[in-house]
């Protein structure tokens, strides 16, 4: 499994896909820290299944 990094540098480099939106969330859990969920959509071809 790939980290977080390794998928975003992916999905940076790959000029294949057909970016179509992001979203971003965050939510604090408390005054010090806040948790912060991105979430990426895009077309891409369908893998080949042998």
């Amino acid at each position: 499994m790939k980290t977080y990094e390794e998928k975003l540098h992916e999905l940076l480099e790959n000029r294949t896909l057909e970016n179509i939106e992001w979203c971003q969330s965050n939510r604090e859990l408390d005054e010090e820290q806040t948790e912060v969920e991105v979430t990426f959509k895009y077309k891409t071809k369908t893998p080949v299944k042998n």
